[in-house]
């Protein structure tokens, strides 16, 4: 018999999966998106992200790791333990 069993999403695919209802300009998308693939598996983002790529401002950068940290699962973008924690409490 052929398996019903599905894999389960990558946490990577999750997230883009919500941010495709957003409505983010393609500037703003593609910093995003960035950041993503940028993760881990654990969903944590560098912590030098705003200096890994010249293709977007600091500022971009930012706003974008915003975007994700308000994102399900609670604490995902987070840079550090600290912040997955405190990003935890603000949920």
């Amino acid at each position: 018999p052929i398996s019903s069993f599905a894999p389960a999403k990558t946490l990577p695919a999750f997230l883009l999966e919500q941010i495709a209802s957003l409505k983010l300009d393609e500037s703003a998308r593609s910093a995003v998106v960035y950041i993503i693939c940028s993760m881990d598996e654990n969903g944590y983002v560098p912590e030098n992200i705003d200096c890994l790529n010249e293709k977007y401002s600091p500022a971009c950068i930012h706003n974008a790791l915003e975007i994700i940290q308000s994102l399900e699962p609670a604490g995902v973008g987070a840079r550090s333990l600290g912040e997955c924690l405190h990003l935890h409490i603000g949920a």
